[in-house]
């Protein structure tokens, strides 16, 4: 089974901000940055391009100062460079086994909350170097909002996505609580057999949300 490879484009006029979103979504997703500006493949050209580069921190990029000034560089080029990087990037991250597998169907309760689950796997994630909880789906459609309804007790769309995020963060919730482990980003896997493909998607974290809640009395067993 291949995964399905996205790419996400960040576009937007000058001093918009891409860069700092490009750095947040890279981090979010432990993915890297590939600048298609095209001045900043330039070196020296500092001043008038916006390369922040100081703004990139631990985040990789690519195709900032890759040539000197006056060479003739054309979009032929830059695609061809491109796709040299794009490739590389994929290949990295599917040869790299990242993940530690710590428990396999980890079985989880609260007796104070009056609530038990299960989900697939807890990993040590040692890109982020955080415990992380991994769920599996082979849901035929994985919606990601309902513009018509929402979630009793929460101001959420009612959706599988917003469901997921939900039941892995009380999961998260519960560990934290009850134990010394402190959990980082939740995935979840969805698997397309259709097409042999999957994808992985970061949940929403609603920590917070659910502790407000339980903390103002509310009751989440008595909620769907």
């Amino acid at each position: 089974m291949k995964k399905e490879r996205k790419i996400i484009c960040i576009i937007g006029p000058t001093a918009s901000g891409k860069t700092g979103w490009g750095v947040s979504v890279a981090r979010k997703f432990n993915g890297e940055i590939i600048s298609a500006d095209s001045r900043q493949v330039y070196r020296g050209l500092d001043i008038g391009t916006g390369k922040d580069l100081e703004d990139y921190s631990d985040v990789k990029y690519h195709l900032i100062d890759i040539c000197e000034p006056g060479v003739y560089f054309t979009v032929f080029d830059w695609l061809e460079r491109a796709r040299e990087v794009i490739e590389d990037i994929f290949k990295n991250i599917e040869n790299k086994n990242y993940l530690d597998p710590i428990a396999i169907e980890f079985m989880i309760g609260d007796l104070d909350l009056n609530i038990a689950g299960t989900f697939d796997r807890l990993y040590f994630n040692k890109k982020s170097n955080q415990y992380e909880i991994w769920d599996f789906k082979t849901d035929k459609k994985l919606d990601f909002q309902n513009k018509y309804q929402k979630l009793d007790l929460f101001d959420l769309d009612d959706c599988e996505f917003e469901k997921y995020s939900l039941q892995t963060s009380l999961y998260k919730y519960i560990i934290e609580k009850n134990t010394p482990i402190k959990l980082g980003t939740s995935h979840i896997v969805h698997f397309k057999f259709r097409d042999n493909s999957y994808d992985i998607i970061p949940c929403n974290d609603y920590t917070e949300l659910i502790k407000e809640k339980l903390d103002n009395g509310n009751n989440w067993s008595t909620h769907k």
